[in-house]
């Protein structure tokens, strides 16, 4: 609940615009584009398809899953801490983690990490009872939830080694070792797959000193230098208090917390793969380290005024991320809203999708694609394959003079170019709709983009 409160104020952005479209594809083009562009997010794609094919689509339906998918992270927390530890350090773990900025993004953010935190713990909660020696159909178990959260998401994998390490028999291991090496050959036909496609990952930065501050703060707390502060240092005295009374388990809480953020970094000096966001599965760790902490607190008052302080520090994260803004930075929703209201009922416009602000490599067609309803029944000028028929997820952008044929008939004409770009891009289009009888009708700018209005 705490991630979904005002999800639907923020604009969708790129990334959920791509879940979007992604989702509402059918089943023989959603294949097409997880072969040919994002098997990563294979799994989480086929089952937002289903989803929408229960739910109408927009920005909430987008979101719920995932504020769904962290609320049972939590619930599993709290009784992986209770097996760990004890059941007030899984309440408060539980807590922690439910407030924690990072896991309030993922769980209003429309793409699979909040799904794969959730399998992750899943498997973690499994591994725990598989442990105490009841039987082999909870090591299968095992390794489906394993394969799962791989499929999802194959950065859960790196959580794999602490499972080994939170076993306390040689025997336990060797068997976790096995189901875990099961569901991840499962998995490997998708890994490999998006292994060929690491050319989706061309945005990610090599290893340096930016890494310190993604590290320190972004990767657990987001935008919020105190709440980073507040949570190491439950952290750190919740590895004191580790150390004094379950040091069985050190290596495996470390490993938990800090191993797959260190393995990432230091594959990202050759091939970068470390984001913040991509080692979501590390939170419980973080989360448990804090509830460690709070429980170890000699007076009950103090616990609560712990835990109080924590979620006083995290609230600021969680609100900036309840504004209008998208979660990139996005105001798509104000641009399609002003669309919306310069077409006219029962007529079917042509529209003209120019380059985006800022990145005009990107077309506005992405803002229809993520608000279809305000562009429903128009002519795309400019498309060449559609997004359905082309692996490219947005569909192939043609020049603006290709198919001049498909104004045969339309009276009005839209087009929705970057102010930067309009002369430049959409100069010469301009020209030919006023040679061929069209005259402009209005214009306006909205968030750095033109909207040009021709009647002919």
């Amino acid at each position: 609940m705490i991630s979904f409160v005002l999800t639907w104020r923020h604009s969708i952005g790129n990334d959920e615009g791509a879940t979007l479209t992604s989702a509402l594809r059918g089943w023989g083009a959603l294949w097409e584009e997880v072969v040919h562009l994002d098997a990563v997010h294979a799994g989480y794609y086929a089952l937002m398809h289903l989803w929408f094919d229960v739910v109408p689509a927009n920005p909430s339906t987008l979101r719920l899953p995932s504020a769904v998918f962290v609320g049972a992270a939590v619930v599993l927390l709290a009784f992986i801490g209770r097996r760990l530890f004890t059941p007030a350090t899984g309440l408060a773990a539980a807590a922690v983690l439910a407030v924690m900025p990072r896991v309030t993004y993922v769980g209003s953010d429309a793409r699979s990490l909040a799904l794969a935190l959730a399998l992750s713990l899943a498997a973690t909660l499994v591994l725990l009872r598989a442990g105490e020696g009841r039987g082999a159909r909870r090591w299968v178990l095992y390794a489906a939830l394993v394969f799962l959260a791989a499929f999802v998401n194959f950065y859960t994998l790196l959580v794999v080694p602490a499972h080994l390490l939170m076993l306390g028999t040689r025997g336990a291991r060797v068997r976790a070792l096995a189901s875990a090496g099961s569901g991840a050959l499962l998995a490997s036909p998708v890994i490999l797959l998006a292994a060929g496609q690491s050319g989706q990952l061309g945005w990610l930065e090599t290893t340096g000193w930016h890494s310190v501050r993604e590290v320190l703060v972004e990767q657990f707390a987001d935008t919020s230098t105190l709440a980073a502060l507040g949570l190491w240092i439950g952290a750190i005295a919740g590895l004191m208090v580790l150390i004094r009374r379950e040091r069985r388990l050190v290596p495996a809480m470390l490993w938990w917390l800090l191993g797959p953020t260190g393995l990432l970094l230091l594959i990202s000096l050759v091939q970068p793969l470390y984001h913040p966001r991509y080692v979501t599965a590390s939170a419980p760790a973080l989360a448990l380290l804090v509830g460690l902490a709070l429980v170890a607190l000699p007076r009950r008052w103090m616990f609560w005024v712990g835990l109080v302080l924590i979620a006083s520090l995290c609230i600021p994260a969680w609100a900036a991320r309840r504004t209008a803004v998208g979660l990139d930075g996005s105001r798509w929703d104000v641009v399609a809203a002003a669309v919306r209201q310069e077409r006219e009922p029962a007529v079917a416009d042509v529209v003209v999708y120019g380059p985006m602000p800022k990145k005009t490599h990107r077309s506005h067609r992405r803002v229809a694609l993520s608000y279809p309803d305000a562009f429903a029944g128009a002519v795309d000028l400019t498309l060449g394959a559609p997004s359905e028929q082309n692996e490219y997820l947005w569909g192939a952008d043609d020049a603006p003079l290709s198919h001049l044929d498909r104004l045969d008939g339309r009276d009005r004409v839209l087009i929705l170019v970057a102010q930067s770009e309009r002369a430049g891009w959409a100069g010469p289009l301009e020209a030919e709709l006023q040679r061929r009888g069209f005259a402009l009708e209005a214009q306006r700018e909205v968030r750095g983009s033109d909207i040009v209005v021709y009647r002919r």
